[in-house]
C-alpha cells in the first residue's frame, strides 16, 4: 500500500518484500483521525500477516500535535503487537543537526517498551 505525500501529509509506504513500513515528510493534515486511520488499517493487517520482523521506520521532518497524538495511538499499538510475539523495530530517522526531531525521537523511544532505534541520516 502506497499513500502518496502532499504538503501536508507524509507518504506512507508498505514494502512487502523487505517487510518494512516508512512514513516519511511533514505531518500536519487538517484531520489526523481521518488521515492516520487507513495507516492503522493497514499496519496492523500487515503486521498480522508478518512471519518476519517488521521495520517501521518514521521520518518526519516535521509533525503537529494531532498527529504527535496518532504517532503516539500508532506506536501504543506496535508495542502490543510486540508484546504478543510480533517482531518489530521502530526506527525514528532524523536530518543531521535537527535536534528537535531527534530529541521527539529519543522522549518517543522512552514511552515505549519495544525496539526503537533513532539514527540520523
Amino acid at each position: 500500500m502506497k499513500i502518496e505525500a502532499t504538503e501536508e501529509t507524509p507518504e506512507f509506504l508498505i514494502n512487502e518484500s523487505e517487510s518494512k513500513i516508512s512514513l516519511k515528510g511533514r505531518a500536519f493534515p487538517e484531520n489526523a483521525i481521518s488521515f492516520f486511520n487507513p495507516i492503522f488499517k493497514s499496519t496492523y493487517s500487515f503486521i498480522e500477516k508478518s512471519t518476519s520482523v517488521v521495520r517501521f521506520e518514521i521520518d518526519l521532518e516535521y509533525f503537529n500535535s494531532a498527529s504527535t497524538k496518532q504517532l503516539i495511538n500508532l506506536i501504543s499499538s506496535l508495542e502490543t503487537f510486540h508484546q504478543n510475539g510480533k517482531n518489530i523495530l521502530i526506527v525514528w530517522k532524523y536530518d543531521k543537526g535537527d535536534d528537535l526531531i531527534k530529541a521527539k525521537g529519543q522522549e518517543f523511544s522512552t514511552f515505549f517498551d519495544l525496539p526503537f532505534k533513532v539514527e540520523a541520516i
